[in-house]
């Protein structure tokens, strides 16, 4: 997004919702903290409050690059170094959109996609609860409903 349009943007968004993607790996701070790109390119740092701790869920596992999120009502708010960043204070504020769900943009589907059995996920999520990656599992779990192989 750009900078000078931030302050439009916020007042526009009021029940809106954008989505971009995750382009870092994430960090843990005072919130969950991961660089996002909309569909146009542009940059901000997304912030994760009120999120499980790391003992529940590993902040890495909650946002990983490449994954694709709807933010609802987007929060824009200054940071210390006079930076712009997206606010999420609530946990249903997030939504990961599939690369099969029809909000997926198209530009971020891989142009080649593998086909996956039912059998092939429970196996992945066996293997991923065999070394105790319960949040990877339940990912694992829930691609049953979804065929298509996430990268």
């Amino acid at each position: 997004m750009r900078i000078h349009t931030i302050a439009y943007v916020a007042k526009v968004w009021k029940d809106h919702y954008i989505i971009v993607r995750a382009v870092t790996p994430t960090i843990r701070m005072s919130s969950i903290n991961t660089m996002v790109e909309d569909e146009q390119g542009y940059t901000l740092l997304l912030q994760l409050f009120h999120q499980p701790s790391e003992d529940v869920r590993l902040a890495k596992t909650i946002v990983k690059p490449n994954d694709v999120f709807l933010v609802k009502e987007p929060f824009f708010v200054t940071t210390l170094k006079e930076d712009y960043a997206i606010r999420v204070d609530h946990i249903t504020d997030i939504i990961h959109i599939s690369l099969t769900h029809e909000l997926m943009p198209a530009i971020w589907i891989p142009q080649i996609t593998l086909i996956k059995t039912a059998e092939e996920w429970i196996d992945l999520g066996h293997e991923a609860m065999r070394l105790n990656h319960t949040w990877d599992a339940i990912e694992r779990y829930v691609e049953l409903s979804n065929p298509v192989a996430r990268f």
